[in-house]
Parts: structure tokens; C-alpha cells; sequence
């Protein structure tokens, strides 16, 4: 329900949904909790705290109010992993190990366990842009010089310059798999805007997960300034392959804007149902020639069966994490769409032509959102 009231009022809702999702969190992982007493609090410098004393579990008003609900959730648990070390296990150090067992138990994810109070500095460190791998900002670098070959009005020069940076996404994953050093898992909630995920959506997201080196998973988010609950694609993995399936995401959705204005002005019929069946065409388009890439093209370099071993072992470990942060996880169908066979049938040629540049060197500072 969305709702534009004055503070007070979105205060009892940001409660009643607090609410909501702490008994979600013991439904899913089995705590045996009793609720606290939930507060909203005014101020900064502690943006979410326990009281065993008073069994009382404070959120902050900026935190709910600055930050995406899916951070709010992150404290909230670090906040119940107090809760359940304290009054399960009967643990008296604040920040022991029964709390670092809790929040292993809850999912927590490990950027928020270390810090012993969060406060507004700590956690704009946790998730700015100081924050983001380096490593991984290389290598999408040097993807985009990569394809920028493929500006060439020449065919194969920009098929080419495709192929290399796929087996460059793939070399760069296999490096990460032999290293000594494993990566870390992190995740990106990438905002949807709306109640519905559309069809051509949801072929993106299998476009990130054949391709990419991620999981993907369809959730919903929390605004808290209108009291409305939306769709959101969650990217699951390691932080570097997770920034380039973001990159591809957004680049994907942008250019479908882009490439249906064209579209429109060829063309008379632009009603909704040709839109969607377009968009449509391009996304499947662009996963088949992804999809015969893999089939025709070399694989990485040294991609040996010592290799594939490591493929598949990342894939458990990979499981493991979704499930710790999804430990109810299930697949659910999509609802059928009507299409438009003859738009569908350019869309899916205008998707065989994609290249991935012309997303690497537009709109850059708007690569956070889609555009509405």
C-alpha cells in the first residue's frame, strides 16, 4: 500500500513491518525467539542496538530513511544475532563467539558482524564506494576496452571483440577459483521500480546467471518513505562477478530503451504489448548469441579438468551462501505474456547485433538504477 503521510504515521508502519520481518527471519532460519519490544530511535550514532535488560530492539529513523531496506535487514539481524546469543545461548560477551555463531546461523553477511556498535560513519564505509573491490574495477576496464573494439562497422571485428571478453570474464574467474585467497560473497539488490517483474526481465536475469559466474533471485524490497513494497533482482557471488553481471544488467536495460525509441519511429504499432514483445526479442536475441558463443568459441585458457573441478566446487560453496541468505528459497512460474510475433521476430534480430559498448561508455553515473 502506498501511502504519503506525515513522519509520525510512517513511523507505526516502518514498526508494523519491522515486525513482519523479524517473524519472517525466525520462521525462516527456526529461531525460537520471543519478539522484543521494537523502537524507532532519532539519532545517528547508533543505528541499531539490543537491550537484554529491557528486551527492547532499537532501528534507527536515519537508517530506515538513508539506506536501502535490505541494509535495514542486515542491521536488524546483526541486532537479533545479539538477541539469540544472549538469551539462547546464554552468552554474556556482547561480540563472542556466540554472537559471530548467531549471525553465522542468520546469515548475517560478514561486512556487518565485526563492527561493535553501527554507526552512521561505519556503515558508509560498509557500503560506499571505498567499499567496492578493486581488483574487479580493473577487470571491467579492461573489458570495456575490449569491446569498444567493437564500435568496427566490420562483423566479425565486433564478434571478435566479444568472444575476448567473454573468455576474459571467464579467465578472470578461474584465476579467482586458484588463488589462495577465496573472495568473499556479497550482494547487490538492484531495484526494480514496480510490482511486477516483466517477462523480458526475467530472461535477463537467466542471461546473468548462464553467463556470468552469479545466482539470481527475484525478491521484493521495502520503501520505507512510501510504505509500498516493490520487485528487486538480487545478485549473488563474488563482489567482482557480481559488478560485472551488474554492469550487463544495466547496460541490458538501458539499451533497451534505446533501441525501442528507435524502433517506434520505423514504426507505427508502439502500443504495450509491442514494447514488451520487442523487448523480449532483443533479450533472447542477445542470449542466443551468447549461448552459441559458448558453443562454437574456445573455452578460457587452461581450463582443464583440474579446473572444471574447481567450477564445481565454487558452485556448492556458491549454493551454500544463497541458501544461508535464502533458506527458504523456491522457484515459482511467471505468469504468461501476450506477444506480438512480427515485433518479437525484429526484436529478436535487433538482440543477435547487441554488443555490450554502447552501455560501457553511456550513462555511467546512472548505472545504480534503471531507467524509468
Amino acid at each position: 500500500m502506498k501511502t504519503t503521510c506525515n513522519p509520525a504515521v510512517l513511523k507505526k508502519f516502518w514498526l508494523t513491518r519491522l515486525r513482519e520481518e523479524y517473524d519472517q527471519i525466525c520462521l525462516d532460519y527456526r529461531l525460537p525467539l520471543d519478539p522484543p519490544i521494537f523502537e524507532i530511535s532519532e539519532g545517528k550514532k547508533q543505528l541499531g542496538s539490543w537491550c537484554a535488560a529491557t528486551r527492547s530492539l532499537r532501528m534507527s529513523e536515519y537508517l530506515i530513511m538513508s539506506y536501502p531496506w535490505s541494509v535495514t535487514l542486515q542491521v536488524l539481524k546483526h541486532e537479533m544475532a545479539h538477541q539469540y546469543s544472549s538469551e539462547v545461548l546464554g552468552q554474556t560477551d556482547a561480540h563472542g563467539d556466540g554472537f559471530q555463531a548467531a549471525c553465522a546461523l542468520l546469515g548475517v553477511l560478514p561486512q556487518y558482524r565485526g563492527c561493535r556498535i553501527l554507526t552512521a560513519e561505519v556503515l558508509a564505509k560498509l557500503t560506499g564506494t571505498e567499499n567496492k573491490m578493486s581488483e574487479g574495477q580493473k577487470v571491467l576496464v579492461r573489458i570495456e576496452k575490449l569491446l569498444a573494439l567493437g564500435e568496427s562497422s566490420n562483423v566479425h571485428e565486433a564478434e571478435a571483440a566479444l568472444k575476448k571478453a567473454s573468455l576474459l570474464i571467464e579467465k578472470y574467474h578461474l584465476q579467482q577459483l586458484v588463488s589462495s585467497e577465496h573472495s568473499a560473497y556479497v550482494v547487490c539488490l538492484i531495484e526494480i521500480g514496480k510490482k511486477q517483474v516483466a517477462t523480458y526481465q526475467r530472461h535477463i536475469c537467466r542471461i546473468l546467471q548462464d553467463f556470468f559466474f552469479v545466482r539470481v533471485v527475484l525478491s521484493e524490497t521495502y520503501k520505507p518513505a512510501t510504505n509500498e513494497v516493490q520487485k528487486a533482482i538480487e545478485l549473488l557471488g563474488t563482489s567482482e562477478n557480481v559488478a560485472i553481471a551488474e554492469y550487463c544488467c544495466h547496460f541490458l536495460e538501458n539499451r533497451l530503451a534505446l533501441l525501442w525509441q528507435e524502433y517506434r519511429l520505423q514504426n507505427t504499432s508502439s502500443g504495450r504489448t509491442q514494447k514488451n514483445s520487442f523487448y523480449l526479442g532483443v533479450v533472447l536475441g542477445f542470449w542466443e548469441k551468447l549461448q552459441e558463443q559458448n558453443r562454437g568459441g574456445a573455452r578460457a585458457p587452461g581450463a582443464s579438468a583440474e579446473h572444471r573441478e574447481l567450477l564445481v566446487v565454487e558452485d556448492r560453496r556458491l549454493d551454500t551462501f544463497v541458501r544461508s541468505h535464502f533458506p527458504r528459497l523456491r522457484k515459482t512460474s511467471s505468469r504468461r505474456s501476450t506477444v506480438d510475433r512480427r515485433v518479437y521476430q525484429e526484436g529478436m534480430q535487433a538482440g543477435r547485433s547487441l554488443r555490450l559498448t554502447e552501455g560501457v561508455t553511456q550513462g555511467r553515473g546512472k548505472k545504480n538504477r534503471f531507467l524509468e
